[in-house]
């Protein structure tokens, strides 16, 4: 009698010596070919995100969420957010669009995303009961100081730049000029 449901009979579809490489579908991967002399190149690992966090953080958040919760959150945003804010979180729904959260055992992470200066602004750190309904009112206006924030700091940057940048120099008319 032939095998039943996917048993296969003893030593069927195995070479002689039994090795584990050369069954079928345990090939080893072909090796690459070679490169004209040069070494491969490295994998290169993605740039982190710059973490910056309001003010009212400690301040505030600390003595609402306790401690232990903080150290948690903490440790969620410098593994998740630091990496990648926008593969590890959810977006919110209105009046909160276009901010996103992480979630930390009880805690949720409010947070926005500055891709052009590759950013992640962490606005609240609150408890997943009360951190939408309650704070809502705080977490916009914590959002509009961030906003003003960031167009204050791109003001300076543009400024500095243009400051740095050689000035054009005029030809002739100078002494000597003739």
């Amino acid at each position: 009698m032939g095998p039943r449901g996917g048993e296969r009979p003893s030593g069927a579809g195995q070479p002689k010596g039994g090795s584990r490489a050369t069954r079928p579908g345990t090939a080893k991967p072909p090796s690459p070919a070679p490169s004209g002399g040069r070494a491969p190149k490295a994998a290169t690992t993605p740039t982190p995100w710059r973490l910056r966090f309001s003010a009212r953080i400690i301040d505030e958040d600390l003595d609402d969420i306790g401690r232990a919760a903080f150290d948690v959150a903490m440790a969620a945003i410098d593994k998740k957010l630091k990496v990648d804010p926008h593969q590890y979180g959810d977006g919110l729904g209105t009046p909160l669009a276009g901010l996103m959260k992480l979630k930390a055992s009880h805690v949720r992470i409010a947070y926005h995303i500055e891709d052009d200066t590759h950013e992640v602004w962490v606005l609240m750190l609150g408890d997943r009961q009360d951190i939408w309904k309650r704070r809502e009112g705080d977490i916009l206006e914590r959002l509009a100081r961030v906003e003003t924030r960031i167009v204050d700091e791109a003001t300076r940057r543009s400024a500095a730049v243009e400051k740095k940048a050689p000035r054009p120099r005029h030809g002739g008319g100078g002494k000597g000029a003739r």
